[in-house]
Parts: structure tokens; sequence; C-alpha cells
């Protein structure tokens, strides 16, 4: 059924920011779970899901940047219905010493990301975010030979919008600070997923 199978999509990235709710650099941000829950009742605020899943073809070359090790767990979720809707889902993760609370290789490894994308790789680099001017060759041209990509968090979004995006890209976080949810053009506090076109950016 597809509706349904856009309520699994649209669920499944709920579920995401749901995970990004927990910042513990972030003190003042409520991290309570049953808050947390009913987030899950809320409606996207910005929501690209339907134009994202008219986009993934069988075999579509998609690239997940992940965000904090505390909810890789929950990006599984994403990453396996990317994948049954046919995507080819790499998943990143950084390089090393942990940037912040960023997902290291033995965080997805630990959740069993190994098993639920095609393909588990780093960054490269241990920046916060993804910082080309920092990041290795190989993952560079993996960037940029990517058909989508699905960017978790707000690290990704201050860092990747100040270049043009090399395919279209989903940011998928929620609005934690008055800055960025500015620059979104929300309020505080939102869920969103922000599908943009190649060559955006802020």
């Amino acid at each position: 059924d597809e509706t349904e199978d856009d309520e699994k999509l649209r669920t499944a990235i709920k579920i995401a920011c749901l995970g990004n709710v927990i910042d513990y650099d972030l003190p003042e941000v409520n991290a309570n779970l049953e808050d947390a829950l009913e987030f899950l009742d809320n409606p996207l605020y910005i929501d690209g899901t339907d134009e994202l899943k008219s986009m993934i073809k069988e075999g579509t070359n998609l690239l997940y940047l992940t965000d904090n090790a505390g909810e890789i767990a929950l990006d599984t979720l994403l990453v396996k219905e990317l994948r049954r809707l046919g995507a080819r889902v790499t998943v990143a993760v950084k390089n090393g010493a942990p940037a912040l609370n960023d997902a290291l290789m033995e965080d997805a490894l630990m959740v069993g990301m190994d098993e639920a994308a095609d393909e588990l790789i780093t960054t490269g680099a241990d920046a916060i975010g993804i910082r080309l001017d920092l990041s290795p060759q190989w993952f560079i041209d993996r960037y940029n030979k990517a058909d989508l990509i699905v960017a978790k968090g707000m690290a990704n979004w201050e860092t990747m919008t100040e270049n043009p995006v090399p395919c279209p890209t989903m940011y998928v976080f929620r609005t934690k600070c008055e800055p960025v949810a500015m620059a979104v053009g929300t309020p505080e506090n939102q869920s969103i997923a922000y599908l943009v076109e190649k060559g955006w950016k802020l």
C-alpha cells in the first residue's frame, strides 16, 4: 500500500529525529523520554518525505551521514527503510577520536549498523559535521558521487550548508537552538526533514 509506505518512511524519519532530541552537549535540551515519545505524534514541521521517496529508485546510491553515538541505534530503522525502498545505503561515521559525542565505527557496530546498511565507512576525519577541507580524497569522491544524501543532526547542517551540495540532500534534525531555527525558518524544537536540490547552499 503506497500510503502505508509513505507513513513507514515518515515514521522512520520521525524516530531518527527523536534520537536527535537527546543531545548531552546542550544541557538545556529536555531529553525526557515521555516528552520525546509525544514528538512522534506531531507532524514534521518541514516534511520532504514524499519527495525523497519519489527520488529513490532500485540501486539509488544513498550516503547516510550520522550524528551522535547515542542516537545511531534509531538511525538503523531509517537506514533499513531506505534500503527496503530500493536505495543502496552507505553509512558514514566519524573516523577515530570522538568529535564531541559523534558516532564512531565501534558505536555503529554495537547497534548492528553493519547489517542494516549496505556499506559502513568512516568520513576519514574527526571534525564535527562534514568538513570537506579536512576530509581525505576517497571520502570526497564518495560524497560527490552520491545520488542522494541524508544528513542527520545540526552539526551536519551547520557545516554542509556552507557549500553547494553535490546531489539532492535531506537534512534530518531538530531545531534545537535559535540561530539554526532562524536559518531554517522554523520555531525552535521542531523536527524537520528538509530536502534541498543539488547545488543548494545557505
